[in-house]
Order: structure tokens, then C-alpha cells, then sequence
């Protein structure tokens, strides 16, 4: 019986060596997508991800979680105590319900109607006046000025392909935000060098990017290794940066380390800015 248990500890051992060997190349496989695959595809494969996801287990936790402690932070350096706020990507309700009970009229779209279920049973059970809206976040169904802020806490922005698409996006969230509204929103950061094979598989991929048929839009930070989510990570600051202006946003904070930007919508002609928002001074990266 030993030679068999030998045997049968040498075949366990190759067949867990062959899994991470195929675990290894699936990863690369799925990181080369966002050269291959135009944008629309690659939001197509996003959601497809995310209508995957269980909302259940976040229903449970979400009240627990309340707001972050950078969001927190946030809405008391800019006093944001009252006023129409819009949540993008409002998921069981955890900022939505947190923000209708400090004051705000809030507003949470989602487009996963397990969550949206979830998210206004939780309103409902602790009293709170919130709304839950289903909608597609990259198609808001708002008037010009509807709200007076904004807030998108995940890295949903990093998860719209291309920088064009994420500029349009801009635009038509500024558009929804009185003259002067803040927009709060995360994004996926990089913040270490990249290794050695990260730098080989950013060659192939802009290779492939230049190929007849590929996507044109291929940046490098764009990848698909979470099992097929899209997700753009910002090379450095200066990339957000120069991408939010070209969007027209008045930038009021960037904070580079903890990954979150609090814009400025532009004025609208013949109305003028709304009182001066104090800037909020962001940690050192």
C-alpha cells in the first residue's frame, strides 16, 4: 500500500501543478481581451459578470458597513448635509440609505433588479425615505440639473473601456448636476512597477491592438483578468487628470493614493457657478 499512496500523492501533486499552470495562462488569456474586443463587448462581458454577482450576501452586510471612512470625510469637508444626490451603482443601498439618513433626497440607480429588490426592502425595514432606480449607469435618464451631487464610491468609472467612451460618460453625468454640483467618484489606481511579464503582456497587447479588426481604443492599465470584468487602471496621476479636464470637469480634488476625485460641474451659460466649494487637500501619494 505504500508504493499506491506514492503513487497516488505523485498524481495529486501533477494534476495541482497542471491546474496552476492552467489557472496561469486562462489569466493571460483573459488580460489580452481588451486588445481584441471593442469596447462594446467588453461592456457586454462586464455585465454579464456582474449580473453574476450575489446581492444576498450584501444585503445582509450593507447596513452594517454604513459609509466609508473617506466618504464620510468627504461629505463633511464639503458640508454636504442636505440637497438631491444622485448614488451611481447603489448596489443593496449602502451609501443610499447611509446618505438619506444624514439628510440628502437620494436617488440609487442600479441596473441589477436582485439588488434593487434588496436595497429598498432594507429602506423600507429601517424607515428611511430612499429611492431606487433601475437604469443603466452609462445612460442616465435625467433632466440637465437634476441633482446636486453625485456619488459613484466604486471603481465603476475604471470599468467603462476606453478613454473616449469614459469622457462622453463624464459629460453626460455633469450634465445631470446643477451648475457648481460635486460629483465624488473612485477609480482603480496603480501603485506599484509593473513586473517583468506585466511589461511583456503590455507589448503583445498593443501588438494585437494594431491589428486589422482590434480595438482601437486598447490603453495600457486595460485588462480582464477578474475572470472577464473590464477594468482600466490609471497609470498615474497625471492621466486622470488630463482625462477629466477633457471631459470639462472642474477638478476639486484628486487623491491619488486612496483612488477618488471630487469634480466640479461647469456652469451653465447665463447662469453662473453656484458659491465657491472649498478645496479639499488631499493625502500625498
Amino acid at each position: 500500500m505504500y508504493i499506491v499512496g506514492y503513487v497516488i500523492n505523485a498524481i495529486a501533486k501533477c494534476l495541482d501543478a497542471m491546474g496552476s499552470i492552467f489557472h496561469f495562462l486562462s489569466r493571460l488569456l483573459t488580460e489580452l481581451l481588451p486588445a481584441v474586443l471593442a469596447p462594446a463587448r467588453l461592456n457586454a462581458l462586464t455585465r454579464t459578470r456582474y449580473d453574476k454577482w450575489h446581492f444576498n450576501t450584501e444585503a445582509r452586510v450593507a447596513l452594517g458597513v454604513g459609509l466609508l471612512s473617506w466618504e464620510s470625510e468627504l461629505l463633511d469637508h464639503y458640508n454636504i448635509r442636505s440637497g438631491r444626490m444622485l448614488v451611481l451603482g447603489a448596489g443593496c443601498g449602502r451609501e443610499t440609505i447611509a446618505l438619506a439618513r444624514r439628510g440628502l433626497a437620494v436617488i440609487g440607480v442600479e441596473i441589477n433588479d436582485n439588488a434593487i429588490h434588496a436595497a429598498s426592502r432594507m429602506a423600507r425595514q429601517t424607515g428611511v425615505q430612499a429611492r431606487f432606480h433601475r437604469a443603466d449607469f452609462l445612460r442616465l435618464p435625467y433632466k440637465t440639473a437634476s441633482f446636486d451631487y453625485l456619488l459613484l464610491s466604486s471603481i465603476m468609472y475604471s470599468a467603462i473601456p476606453g478613454r473616449s467612451l469614459r469622457q462622453v460618460w463624464l459629460w453626460n453625468m455633469l450634465r445631470v448636476l446643477s451648475p457648481g454640483g460635486l460629483a465624488i467618484l473612485s477609480f482603480e489606481a496603480r501603485h506599484h512597477p509593473r513586473s517583468r511579464l506585466g511589461r511583456l503582456r503590455i507589448r503583445i497587447t498593443q501588438t494585437l491592438a494594431g491589428l486589422p479588426g482590434a480595438n482601437p481604443a486598447y490603453q495600457p492599465g486595460d485588462n480582464c483578468e477578474q475572470r472577464g470584468h473590464f477594468i482600466h487602471t490609471f497609470e498615474d496621476e497625471g492621466e486622470i487628470r488630463t482625462e477629466f479636464t477633457g471631459a470639462g470637469a472642474g477638478i476639486r480634488a484628486v487623491d491619488w493614493k486612496r483612488g477618488f476625485a471630487v469634480l466640479v460641474a461647469p456652469p451653465v451659460p447665463g447662469t453662473g457657478l453656484q458659491e465657491p466649494v472649498p478645496t479639499f487637500q488631499a493625502e500625498s501619494s
